[in-house]
């Protein structure tokens, strides 16, 4: 459990639906660790070999780790490892769209990539005025109005309207940013 919640819940979940899973997990969690720490506290049963001391730090490490930590490695991840297909996407929809004048949403299926943002293969796409093309990838479409994504974007209003709006923007490569607002 404890290494495979991080990529559980960066990748399946977003918004209120990682707050309704993430409790039943927690608790089946907590379950798990009580009744690994159940032979330390009883004088009769178990033997307390070395082997089950290492196994219980182990796990218990990974799990505070992987909580804690697990979404900003798992995030990093994601970002190297799926960049090539993000910029393979970027020069297809640059070669598509080149006539069109606006895109409030896309989707990608007829290019059979694996979801791209986080849960679906939804993207935003938005082109300004002088052909300059903003392209959002989610990493949590959030709730309400809330959203992280990596963004893809030559138009300098696009990054302007970013800083205007509060929203936290890191330059992750050229034309490319991390936005959460």
């Amino acid at each position: 459990m404890a290494i495979i919640q991080a990529p559980l819940f960066y990748y399946y979940t977003s918004g209120m639906l990682a707050i309704f899973l993430m409790m039943p997990y927690l608790v089946i969690g907590v379950g798990l660790s009580i009744y690994l720490l159940m032979p330390f506290y009883k004088k009769k049963g178990l033997v307390k070999t070395n082997v089950h001391k290492f196994g219980l730090i182990t796990a218990i490490t990974l799990g505070i780790i992987s909580l804690f930590w697990g979404s900003i490695i798992v995030e990093k991840l994601d970002w190297d490892m799926r960049r090539k297909t993000r910029n393979t996407i970027v020069t297809n929809i640059k070669n598509e769209i080149q006539n069109r004048r606006t895109f409030d949403s896309y989707n990608i299926e007829k290019w059979n990539f694996p979801p791209i943002s986080n849960g679906s293969k939804e993207i935003n796409i938005s082109k300004g005025e002088k052909g300059e093309l903003t392209i959002s990838f989610y990493i949590d479409q959030g709730f309400i109005d809330h959203f992280s994504a990596f963004v893809y974007t030559n138009d300098p209003n696009e990054l302007k309207r970013f800083y205007s709006s509060g929203a936290s923007v890191k330059q992750l490569d050229y034309n490319w940013y991390r936005v959460s607002q």
